[in-house]
């Protein structure tokens, strides 16, 4: 899509830059969402900022083990797992974990956090598998990225995703409004 400018070497090789840096930040065991709720899920993001990832992946799972699966905080501290596990590098356990959760979850925070844990993992994996992201699916995401205050990671999985389709316009695009 045109979006009224193109895209420079030096606006690839800087969005590069920065999703190298994201990389880094995931594989040194940084916090992908929040607690599974109560101290522990609070614990488990100081041990995740901490770079103490298999701390953090032990006490979101305690913590899912003292709540009702009727909980949303239920729900969602599975995307947590998956997020720390992917930033573990422990990706197959990380794919088995989403491949269980089910399709794409209804209500938005669990739809939200399905839709970062899913392309966490697509990211530590090196790509999008055939058919599982369409073109609308993806600029749904980034739409909604831009929607939200707090849509930076959501923006940069969508500058990820495009880039790795040779999308560079909108990559550097989806790159640009996570930075601003």
């Amino acid at each position: 899509a045109d979006a009224g400018w193109t895209v420079s070497d030096a606006s690839m090789r800087e969005f590069e830059a920065e999703m190298d840096r994201q990389r880094e930040r995931g594989r040194a065991g940084g916090a992908f969402g929040e607690g599974a709720g109560g101290s522990d899920g609070f614990d488990a993001i100081a041990d995740a900022l901490d770079g103490k990832g298999e701390q953090a992946l032990d006490r979101v799972r305690r913590a899912r083990g003292k709540l009702s699966p009727r909980l949303i905080q239920h729900q969602f501290s599975y995307y947590t797992e998956i997020n720390l596990l992917t930033a573990l590098g422990r990706t197959k356990e990380a794919r088995v974990v989403l491949e269980a959760r089910g399709p794409v979850p209804v209500g938005e925070v669990l739809k939200l956090s399905y839709w970062i844990a899913q392309m966490h993992l697509f990211c530590a994996e090196g790509g999008i598998p055939n058919n599982v992201l369409d073109d609308a699916e993806l600029y749904d995401r980034m739409r909604k990225g831009l929607q939200m205050n707090a849509g930076r990671d959501l923006l940069l999985l969508c500058a990820w995703a495009y880039a790795s389709r040779g999308e560079h316009d909108e990559a550097v695009f989806a790159w640009r409004q996570a930075r601003d």
